[in-house]
């Protein structure tokens, strides 16, 4: 059930009177903070100096508000003020290109009703479809099914996960994005994302009636370890959900997973790295609230005991589940050694280290392999990310990701395009 402790964890509590005085000082504050994580990034003895200035103001932005990490309560409102389904259809309503956008709220089966992990009822989450002349294609591509990040923790951050999706999309001739939102921690705790997505995934099978060969799944960061769950209990049926195959047992189109969060019962013993943003301590009190069970493959990706078996049947034999992989990680993030393990030991990945520039014959390797771990040089936990927040959209990993489009069906000359025009200035 959910605790007290549990939302003091996290800071999900209401805003006291001393709060809204120490918001006064922060924002004081935080503009010094933000000088100086910033002129850190100039130094020439950081290992991120060769990044874009943009790219260090955002990454300073980030490391500023980390200083203020300990004041959760204010954190937490900060990042609460709406949800993702607000934070989309606001997304939806401003854009001025021509989005065609539906929702649907998907039916929980009634044998996964309830969330054992908390004895509440299981919350419906919603698919947002995003199409039309916004994503540039003909129409009769795949469909991105895309989960995106935040550590089961915050919403969708439109800035970044939009346009990073639109990008795949783009990439790969996609005729259409479909956002999974769904419940935020400490409301809802493990098992209800597993239960989520593959609720979420029958929809899309069965009444959407979407084959399987035109669904690519994509995710980052937490996003990416709810479609890894998804992939697991459809190889090996978790008991807190309905198993769920493809007719026939028809593969997937593709797989493309951005810094994958599978990192849970150990987190605490990683520390920290100077390239990312994300420490161990933080993360292991972050993985205590979503009440994890390290024996089940379905949570704990990489360490749990059947985890090889289950990756076996998911990427070994004659028909595999999954066509095609990419995996993204930054060379120096806490998360990838474990996002390394599971994509090279047990998913059989070639792996591939990529840096800033044109990287023709690295993306060559993407282009020709089946599975593929894209490792970045001197990047932070999911880069692709934030370089598409700030509009440097073929810098680092991005490259490996807009590459996928001779594996996933679509042309992509305009995506190739684009990226040499930027490499060439």
């Amino acid at each position: 059930m959910i605790t007290d402790e549990d939302r003091e964890i996290l800071g999900a509590q209401p805003l006291t009177a001393w709060d809204r005085v120490k918001m006064i000082g922060i924002v004081a504050l935080l503009p010094i903070a933000f000088i100086y994580q910033l002129v850190r990034f100039f130094l020439p003895s950081h290992p991120q100096r060769g990044l874009h200035w943009r790219q260090k103001a955002m990454l300073a932005s980030i490391h500023a508000a980390n200083v203020f990490q300990s004041q959760k309560r204010i954190s937490y409102a900060g990042s609460h003020v709406k949800t993702t389904d607000e934070l989309l259809r606001a997304f939806v309503r401003k854009s001025r290109d021509r989005i065609q956008h539906r929702e649907v709220a998907v039916p929980i089966s009634a044998a996964a009703a309830t969330n054992p992990a908390t004895g509440r009822a299981v919350p419906p989450p919603t698919l947002h479809f995003l199409s039309g002349p916004w994503l540039g294609s003909g129409g009769d591509g795949p469909v991105l099914f895309y989960a995106h990040g935040g550590g089961y923790l915050e919403p969708v951050v439109p800035g970044a996960h939009i346009p990073l999706a639109r990008s795949m999309a783009q990439a790969c001739g996609a005729r259409a994005i479909v956002f999974i939102a769904y419940a935020l921690c400490p409301e809802a705790q493990y098992p209800a994302h597993l239960v989520q997505v593959v609720e979420a995934m029958r929809f899309l099978l069965e009444r959407e009636a979407i084959p399987p060969g035109e669904l690519v799944l994509a995710g980052d960061s937490a996003g990416a370890h709810m479609m890894a769950s998804l992939l697991a209990h459809m190889a090996a049926p978790a008991p807190h959900v309905p198993p769920l195959t493809t007719r026939g047992g028809a593969p997937l189109r593709a797989v493309v997973l951005l810094s994958p969060w599978f990192t849970w019962t150990d987190a605490a013993s990683l520390g920290g790295r100077t390239c990312d943003y994300l420490d161990g301590p933080h993360t292991a009190r972050l993985v205590r609230v979503l009440r994890p069970r390290p024996d089940e493959v379905w949570c704990e990706i990489v360490a749990a005991p059947a985890a090889r078996e289950v990756w076996a049947r998911v990427f070994g034999g004659a028909r595999p589940l999954v066509q095609r992989l990419l995996v993204t990680a930054a060379e120096e993030e806490i998360m990838q050694r474990d996002a390394r393990v599971w994509a090279v030991e047990y998913a059989g990945a070639e792996s591939v280290v990529v840096g800033q520039g044109a990287m023709d014959g690295e993306l060559a390797v993407v282009r020709r392999a089946r599975r593929v771990l894209a490792v970045g040089v001197g990047e932070t936990h999911v880069q692709p990310g934030l370089d598409e927040a700030v509009g440097l959209l073929y810098w680092s990993t991005t490259p490996p990701i807009v590459s996928t489009n001779s594996w996933l069906g679509g042309s992509g000359g305009k995506c190739e395009r684009r990226r040499r025009e930027y490499y060439s200035k």
